[in-house]
Parts: C-alpha cells; sequence; structure tokens
C-alpha cells in the first residue's frame, strides 16, 4: 500500500469490520488489540493507548513478579506501521498491522522490539563499512 488514504479506501471497498494491531513485546512474543475500523484513521495518525503494565504480563495472564511497571505506570502507544497493513485471509472481514512501541508523545519507546532491532542493524552496518 501506498499511503494511508489507501488503505483506508481498500478498507471501505472490502467491507473490513476489524483491525489487529500487533506487536513484538519483550518476552517476546506476540501482542495484540482488535479495534473497530471506525477509529482506524485515528490510529493511524495518534495510534492506541495502552498500559505499560501489556509488557509485565506473561502467556498466562499473570503479572510477572519484579517487573518495573505496574498499573499506575503511565501509557505507551502502538503506532501502525502503514507498510505492514495486510488483509487476513483467515479471519474475514478483518486486517492487520505490526505496530510500532512509541512513548505517550510518539517518541520512540526504549522497550521497543522494533526500533530495538533498528539500533542493532545500524550499528552492525557501521562496523561493517569500517
Amino acid at each position: 500500500m501506498t499511503g494511508k488514504e489507501e488503505i483506508l479506501r481498500v478498507v471501505r471497498k472490502s467491507e473490513i469490520s476489524n483491525v489487529e494491531l500487533q506487536w513484538i513485546g519483550v518476552a517476546p512474543f506476540i501482542r495484540s488489540k482488535v479495534s473497530g475500523i471506525d477509529c482506524l484513521e485515528n490510529h493511524l495518525r495518534n495510534g492506541i493507548g495502552i498500559g505499560k503494565i501489556y509488557e509485565s504480563i506473561n502467556l498466562v495472564d499473570e503479572v510477572v513478579p519484579g517487573f518495573v511497571y505496574g498499573l499506575e505506570s503511565s501509557e505507551f502507544r502502538i503506532l501502525p506501521d502503514i507498510g505492514t497493513f495486510a488483509l487476513t485471509p483467515y479471519a474475514p472481514k478483518s486486517t492487520r498491522f505490526i505496530c510500532e512501541l512509541k512513548e505517550v508523545h510518539l517518541s520512540p519507546a526504549d522497550l521497543s522490539t522494533r526500533s530495538l532491532l533498528r539500533r542493532v542493524l545500524k550499528k552492525g552496518t557501521k562496523e561493517v563499512t569500517k
């Protein structure tokens, strides 16, 4: 897809009703939130808020002992990467995005596995070109 407007056009034409916003947590396993399509345009621009506690919940939905974030923590935002938009063949009338984990003001979050991967690749590229 080329941009947000094209994605919104495809979603409307395909009569999509749900959007799954996926990200990789520090655990590492795939986490996701599902939202109605009515909010998609806003989510593409501003992301969707999640509590930092999401990063301290394990696969059996228990808070990991000793994790630094709790219910009182401020929020992250998960911001869809429009380059990862895909219609989901296994879930009719649904689509998904892979998201970036951001701080509240949309700067990269320290716990973002995608941001970490970019930093590692950038550092590796610098090392190889020396």
